[in-house]
């Protein structure tokens, strides 16, 4: 059974004390997006997440007793000029990214290269849940991607629409494509779970590549879907009907059939099986 010297375990929680000292601003200010932001809700999921894959991979990262390995110094620099950085243009999500570049200068510091790599990924797929200032920005781009898709869609089905700009006429009913429709909160988590699923799934790097390259056009495409149906539903029985129950209704079952169509493509890649060092 190993053994963890008990100026090992002061070292611990003194790096424990000083990381959270420095980025506590920083960690207040990622649990209020992801509690009041929502394209980030799924902060404190990753958060499980990580911590699980860091769980799973424990048998691999012990070390007894703990040796100053210096291979973590650059990195470390590189996460201080970062939080300078931050710190002085008072960007958080920068000093955010230079939290997760100084936990992995101290495993590296610490633990050494092979110790660290198993936590690699769980340390940086909180970058997923980091809010990034001009990501709302994308939202406006797919505003107009999904209202002409949803115009082109409705066309092809037979449905007597048109549309300007992010407005769509049907049935002297008109539909909006906000900000809030534009898929833009479904394309961050399922970034998260196509990272994830790449990450536990055995295949070659261009599999993986390939798995998050679809995630826009299948978000996109999910989203269009979405709008189609919801005017469907507005002309058929009542814009009351699809704008209430089934526009929220809708969004769920499009996200999880938008996952479908990652899982059945990575079915179609042959990336069958999990990583076994990964649970071992």
């Amino acid at each position: 059974m190993l053994r963890v010297k008990k100026k090992d375990i002061a070292r611990i929680l003194f790096l424990t004390a000083l990381t959270i000292g420095l980025y506590w601003s920083v960690l207040r200010w990622l649990g209020k997006a992801w509690i009041e932001n929502d394209y980030y809700n799924h902060g404190f999921f990753l958060l499980v997440i990580s911590l699980l894959f860091i769980w799973f991979a424990r048998k691999n990262i012990r070390l007894d007793p703990l040796q100053q390995q210096e291979r973590g110094l650059p990195i470390l620099i590189l996460a201080c000029s970062l939080y300078a950085i931050g710190f002085i243009i008072h960007q958080p999500a920068t000093l955010a990214f230079s939290l997760l570049l100084f936990i992995t200068a101290l495993c590296l510091q610490f633990l050494g290269t092979q110790k660290t790599r198993p936590l690699l990924f769980p340390i940086f797929l909180l970058a997923f849940a980091i809010p990034i200032p001009s990501f709302e920005e994308f939202g406006i781009l797919l505003q107009d991607w999904s209202a002409s898709g949803a115009d082109c869609l409705a066309n092809l089905f037979g449905m007597d629409v048109s549309s300007s700009g992010n407005t769509i006429n049907i049935s002297g009913e008109t539909y909006e494509v906000a900000p809030a429709c534009s898929g833009l909160n479904r394309i961050m988590p399922l970034f998260s779970l196509t990272a994830i699923l790449a990450y536990i799934l055995e295949g070659h790097i261009w599999k993986k590549l390939f798995l998050l390259a679809l995630v826009i056009p299948v978000a996109l495409f999910s989203n269009i879907v979405r709008i189609v149906l919801t005017m469907w539903v507005g002309s058929t029985w009542s814009p009351d009907t699809a704008l209430g129950f089934f526009h929220d209704f809708s969004s769920v079952v499009l996200f999880v059939i938008a996952l479908g169509v990652i899982l059945l493509a990575s079915f179609i890649l042959k990336m069958l099986s999990l990583r076994r060092e990964l649970f071992s």
